[in-house]
């Protein structure tokens, strides 16, 4: 027979569940994410963990998938590999993942063509009359954005 207490944790975990799926409705989350929300809720760690196990076996939580998306939308912006790592790292992503994910990226992205363009776009807002201004305020924007200082020299002295 099932007690009260049964019962309780049966809903909770329902609350739990819920509230996961419409984390989840909103975008793609990687595992941490989904724990920490849920624990911001104030769901027990047991109800937590259950739900993140149900929600791995349904498929709809993948964190090697979650990185494919959030790494697809960063390039997108475009943002570098070391500010996409930066990100990965906070969202709880194994280093695992995210060494196949640098990877792909230097595999299939040719940074410094984009640091180029973003130069090429970016020159035509900097009015400044001094160079070096010009050139610290490209630099800046470009490290903000998680290129490597390397990169952008290059694509600087190119221009």
């Amino acid at each position: 027979m099932e007690t009260k207490e049964d019962q309780n944790s049966g809903a909770h975990l329902t609350k739990a569940k819920q509230a996961a799926y419409r984390l989840l409705k909103v975008r793609c989350r990687s595992e941490k994410e989904i724990a920490e929300r849920l624990l911001l809720k104030k769901f027990s760690v047991e109800a937590i963990q259950q739900t993140i196990s149900f929600l791995k076996e349904a498929k709809l939580l993948d964190d090697r998938q979650f990185v494919k998306v959030w790494v697809a939308d960063r390039l997108s912006k475009p943002y570098g590999i070391k500010r996409i790592v930066f990100e990965l790292k906070k969202k709880g992503i194994s280093d695992d993942h995210i060494s196949e994910a640098v990877e792909s990226i230097k595999q299939n992205i040719n940074e410094e063509a984009i640091v180029h363009d973003i130069i090429r776009r970016k020159i035509i807002q900097y009015k400044d009359p001094d160079r070096q201004k010009r050139k610290k305020r490209l630099f800046d924007y470009l490290i903000y954005r998680g290129f490597s200082p390397e990169i952008i020299d290059k694509a600087i002295a190119r221009l």
